[in-house]
């Protein structure tokens, strides 16, 4: 019995190699933990100040302490993510991450129902975050703390409730490792077998995942396979997670591999691997690990009947049992101080928050008053401009007045003048009669004479006006006449080249492409006779009538899909909203779309298009993006097809507007009021 003592002790202080079955295995102590990180991480995490970058450098060294499972470690940088999380603007989201690291270190320092209460508490916090991956990573912690506690049913309701929406990989693959892990548990091997190899063909090879998945196939297969090939396999499993530095699961697999050296009745074996294993447990101050080693050698010793040994392990349990109580109970006391520090935090932010809201509606008031001051200032200045006025009108009113009491006088003057002038007449006329008659009818023959000359030159001038007004209206009916047809050569050149052009330059494309379908082409040759012919009723396309105008344009950018290499992505947003447009406004923004899709293909060189339809409120907005060459917006630019474009958009009262530059694809703008 006193050898397997001395075996215990020389393997605790001394590195120990032993050939087993026929490959050399070796089993190493360390003198540190083999979490390192990298010392640039550290100083940029002391560099950085600003709570929004800070918060993301904590999150990167806690993820890298939690894979090489140190607690203590996680547990400080878990405790600064929550401190920090009420500094940032996703206070929530970075609360639940902290949560989460909080519950991995409660977890490997043994304090599980601690863990499950952080997890729960993160998932808590996620409520209205929809945020899937990690949300599923509490879950799946959650439900491996009841494994270990062996509540499989617990377990099993978990992880059948998660809703596999993440797009991580990682994360399906641990869900897949946790899932064999508790069929494992549960002895459903042909199962766990299954959910193993699925994340082994989900993992990378470098990752812990995929050796944890390795490691539950050679447990599944041992009834399968001898001793020795599962001591081989667990010993190779061990030398890689051994390189990779992930200590919790070193440890598991040097355990298992003390059960099997134990069923191949070697005992100087299995107290070697034993005492290896517990000594890099005390290396890396891994109580909750030393408690486990201790109790399955005392079983071991108990097995062997060496009760000394037993004993002695015993009571080293009961000793390490109260060191893993005492560090328990710090850890749930820093907790508790951390949550202190939250919390007087949160009160400061508020106590700010508010200092900054007051602060704002005394300078909102301040402004307020400067307005009011300005808008009484301006209303004396106004009324003292409207005083000036006033008096210059009235000043204007009195000359007036005086101008036309001298215009009077002058016309009693003159009246008085002639009358003198008349009666001086009529004295001569009574004394001369003759002549004065005679006179009398010269001077009337004078004036038929010119009052017919006036009538007949009125007459030349009215009939003059007469004639330039009837020229002029005649030219401005000329000049419409000329505009209409104008107008009209542009609206069917417009139509032709939209439409019509869009569809031969797509029959172009399908001849000119690789494996293009003759049906296909005979539907597209069919649609453009269609539009010809539907030109003529005001152009508006029989497809409108037929289909829904999603689905309109779906197909038609079908023929490119088909037809091209080109990804081309349509998303409408609402679509009840958009098929509710009034047809004609369907029809130009199709006609839009022709044009645009014409003009990318054709110029552009783009590898994708995407194109986004939305209706708001009372406006439609049509969004164009190409990752193609791009252009330089001039005016020489713009060619006919774009110039086409705005011209519909005008005729909309839209706006347009185009973002683009050389070698930086194209966004177009389009937005349409309804």
């Amino acid at each position: 019995m006193k050898k397997y003592r001395v075996i215990l002790l020389l393997f605790i202080l001394v590195v120990g190699c032993t050939p087993v079955l026929g490959q050399k295995t070796i089993f190493s102590n360390f003198a540190e933990s083999p979490a390192k990180i990298d010392q640039g991480l550290y100083r940029a995490l002391k560099d950085t100040k600003a709570p929004s970058q800070r918060i993301i450098l904590l999150d990167s060294v806690a993820e890298i302490y939690a894979t090489y499972s140190n607690p203590d470690s996680l547990r400080t940088y878990a405790q600064e993510i929550i401190k920090t999380a009420p500094l940032t603007s996703k206070t929530t989201y970075y609360s639940s991450i902290g949560a989460y690291y909080l519950g991995k270190a409660n977890l490997i320092h043994g304090l599980l129902d601690e863990a499950i209460g952080q997890h729960i508490t993160g998932i808590e916090m996620l409520q209205g975050n929809a945020n899937e991956e990690l949300l599923t990573l509490h879950q799946i912690e959650i439900a491996t703390i009841y494994i270990d506690q062996k509540k499989l049913g617990k377990a099993k309701k978990i992880l059948l409730a998660i809703n596999n929406k993440t797009k991580s990989s990682s994360v399906k693959n641990l869900l897949e490792v946790t899932k064999g892990d508790l069929a494992f548990a549960e002895g459903d091997l042909p199962r766990a077998k299954s959910h193993y190899t699925s994340a082994l063909e989900l993992s990378s090879p470098d990752k812990k995942v995929n050796w944890h998945a390795k490691f539950g196939l050679v447990r599944v297969i041992k009834d399968e396979i001898s001793l020795d090939d599962q001591f081989n396999k667990l010993a190779l499993i061990k030398d890689e997670v051994l390189k990779r530095n992930y200590f919790d699961l070193y440890t598991s697999v040097v355990l298992s591999m003390a059960d099997i050296t134990e069923a191949m009745d070697s005992p100087e074996v299995t107290a070697m691997i034993y005492s290896t294993a517990y000594s890099n447990a005390i290396s890396w101050n891994r109580l909750q690990v030393q408690k486990e080693i201790i109790d399955a050698t005392r079983r071991f010793y108990e097995r062997q009947g060496d009760f000394e040994n037993a004993y002695a392990l015993m009571t080293h349990l009961k000793s390490v049992s109260n060191q893993i109580l005492t560090q328990q109970n710090s850890a749930l006391l820093k907790d508790v101080e951390v949550k202190y520090e939250t919390k007087q935090k949160e009160q400061e932010i508020r106590q700010l928050l508010v200092q900054q809201e007051n602060t704002s509606l005394e300078l909102k008031q301040k402004a307020q008053e400067n307005i009011r001051l300005g808008l009484q200032k301006e209303l004396e200045n106004e009324r003292s401009r409207n005083t000036i006025l006033a008096l210059e009108n009235n000043q204007r009113r009195k000359e007036n007045e005086i101008l036309a009491l001298q215009e009077k006088e002058l016309k009693q003057k003159s009246e008085i003048e002639r009358q003198k002038t008349t009666k001086f007449f009529l004295l001569i006329g009574a004394l001369v009669v003759l002549i004065p008659f005679i006179a009398l009818l010269i001077v009337y023959y004078q004036k038929l004479n010119t009052q017919i000359a006036l009538n007949k030159s009125q007459e030349e001038v009215n009939e003059q006006k007469l004639n330039n007004v009837l020229q002029d209206q005649e030219l401005k009916t000329i000049k419409a006449s000329v505009a209409g047809q104008r107008k009209e050569r542009e609206r069917i050149a417009q139509e032709l080249h939209d439409s019509i052009g869009g569809n031969l330059a797509t029959i172009k494309l399908q001849l000119t492409g690789d494996g293009y379908e003759t049906k296909d082409l005979l539907s597209q040759i069919d649609q453009t006779y269609h539009q010809v012919r539907d030109m003529s009723h005001s152009l508006i396309p029989k497809n409108f009538d037929e289909n829904s105008f999603i689905s309109l344009i779906e197909n038609y950018l079908d023929q490119y899909r088909k037809n091209t290499s080109k990804a081309i992505n349509f998303s409408p947003h609402p679509k009840v909203g958009i098929e509710q447009i009034s047809k004609a406004k369907k029809v130009e923004l199709f006609k839009i779309l022709q044009e645009l899709m014409t003009n990318a293909l054709k110029h552009s060189k783009a590898s994708q298009i995407d194109i986004y339809l939305n209706k708001y409120k009372d406006s439609v907005n049509l969004l164009f993006e190409d990752n193609g060459n791009g252009f330089v917006q001039t005016t020489e630019s713009s060619g006919f097809g774009l110039r086409s474009i705005q011209r519909r958009i005008e005729k909309l009262l839209g706006e347009i507007n185009i973002d683009t530059a050389l070698n930086r694809g194209t966004i177009i703008n389009i937005i349409i009021p309804i």
